[in-house]
């Protein structure tokens, strides 16, 4: 299943941006050596990477990282994690839409934030907002695993009122559930 989610997303990335794209990234190493029961000598390399479409209104970013142990075998839950990999598009149908498909952050309700999915904004004007989201949570660990949607489905909305009062007044729904329980519908 990851193979092919990555697969996706790359396709999809390299069709949007055949030409006049924009490339921007950062890479990062730490080394740490420390003991506990046994020594450690842990490599950190940590990748942060864009494409954006010469218009800027798609865009394919990324976030991970990879381990490595210099003293002893690491599992890949441990070794590979991906915090972020989507597909953006931004200003679209007039800048009323926006929209970004894969791992991304998304706070309201979804253990840490992250959510495998999709999210969609839709500015109805400049007063008035709506976002939608649903999708699977995404692993406590960030592994390149993704959850069936039986076993940790969400979906939900935000509501937002901008500029009528000195205040921005929003309003969530946020649904979750599991294979083991069912939380319910809840008003944030």
């Amino acid at each position: 299943m990851k193979r092919v989610f990555i697969i996706l997303f790359v396709f999809i990335a390299a069709s949007v941006f055949a030409s006049g794209i924009g490339f921007h990234g950062s890479v990062r190493n730490s080394i740490y050596s420390y003991e506990s029961d046994q020594a450690h000598t842990r490599f950190y390399q940590y990748a942060r990477l864009s494409a954006v479409s010469p218009g800027k209104h798609f865009s394919f970013q990324t976030s991970m990282r990879a381990l490595t142990d210099a003293n002893q075998s690491l599992a890949g839950e441990e070794r590979f994690k991906v915090y972020s990999l989507r597909f953006n598009g931004k200003n679209l149908l007039g800048k009323k839409l926006d929209f970004s498909v894969g791992r991304l952050f998304l706070h309201p309700g979804t253990v840490l934030g992250a959510l495998d999915g999709a999210t969609a904004k839709y500015t109805f004007s400049s007063h008035f907002s709506m976002q939608v989201y649903g999708g699977v949570e995404s692993y406590f660990q960030r592994s390149f695993k993704v959850y069936e949607t039986k076993d940790s489905r969400v979906l939900g909305g935000l509501f937002s009122f901008h500029a009528f009062f000195p205040q921005n007044c929003n309003s969530c729904i946020y649904a979750r559930q599991t294979r083991r329980r069912h939380s319910g519908i809840w008003p944030a």
